[in-house]
């Protein structure tokens, strides 16, 4: 488990190396965007200001042919689009250069613009992954130190590890070590057993029996001694019968 700790740790470190990478390429797109949209703006209002000349320029190359009456007739012409067109050309080459100039840079920018929002909608995803996948670790490395914690203080509270002796496990007739064999082989000796089958403690006691034997609580919150006296108790009172299972296997009547 601490060997799996510390595995999930580095793995942590890892992951927050990549995040902070991934967040400096979304923050490094997103200064880029900005930078187009702000030449995108400028180029926009150059196009419009160069448009706005070159109307006048042509506006003003017409006006010097021709008179009110004319202009009066051209404005409620059915060919007024196809004559603005035509008067759009009569500006002049500096003008219509650096409207087709605009018009290009434009074009490239917003070409640029999309695919900056691309590469940022792929970055965002990439980084919304990573931190969901490092959550999950995060999660999983704090339960199993928990667990871990619990462990310890399970064995803390037991006190030292039981050694298994085979010469008492086979049994010498007395009542102590036919006990001792009698929780091995219902709990491997651990006085905390609780793994919710409805039975508790070294000796695997019911509620109702433990309740019956004149003792409350859980078995396995209760100290070793008082355990080991409550089944004394009970093998006097009713016998290894209590125990079927185990009793049978080793041999206890």
């Amino acid at each position: 488990m601490q060997a799996e700790i510390v595995s999930n740790a580095q793995q942590l470190h890892s992951m927050a190396d990549q995040l902070a990478q991934t967040q400096q390429q979304v923050a490094s797109i997103d200064a880029a965007i900005t930078a187009e949209e702000t030449t995108l703006a400028t180029l926009q209002a150059e196009l419009a200001h160069a448009s706005q000349t070159l109307r006048g320029i042509a506006l003003n190359q017409y006006m010097q042919g021709t008179d009110d009456q004319e202009l009066a007739d051209f404005a409620g012409s059915p060919d007024q689009i196809a004559a603005a067109a035509a008067y759009q050309q009569l500006a002049t080459v500096a003008e219509s250069d650096a409207v087709a100039g605009y018009l290009q840079a434009q074009t490239a920018v917003q070409h640029q613009y999309v695919q900056l929002g691309a590469e940022r909608a792929a970055a965002s995803g990439a980084y919304a992954s990573a931190s969901s996948q490092y959550a999950a670790l995060q999660a999983a490395a704090q339960s199993e130190q928990d667990e871990l914690d619990n462990v310890r203080a399970e064995q803390a509270a037991m006190g030292p590890p039981q050694v298994v002796d085979l010469a008492i496990l086979t049994g010498d007739g007395s009542l102590a070590n036919d006990l001792y064999r009698l929780r091995m082989c219902e709990s491997g000796g651990n006085y905390r057993d609780n793994t919710g089958n409805g039975y508790y403690g070294a000796y695997q006691f019911a509620l109702s029996t433990w309740s019956n034997l004149g003792y409350s609580g859980l078995p396995s919150n209760a100290p070793p001694p008082e355990q080991d006296q409550a089944a004394t108790t009970l093998v006097q009172r009713s016998g290894w019968g209590q125990w079927p299972t185990c009793s049978a296997m080793l041999g206890l009547d």
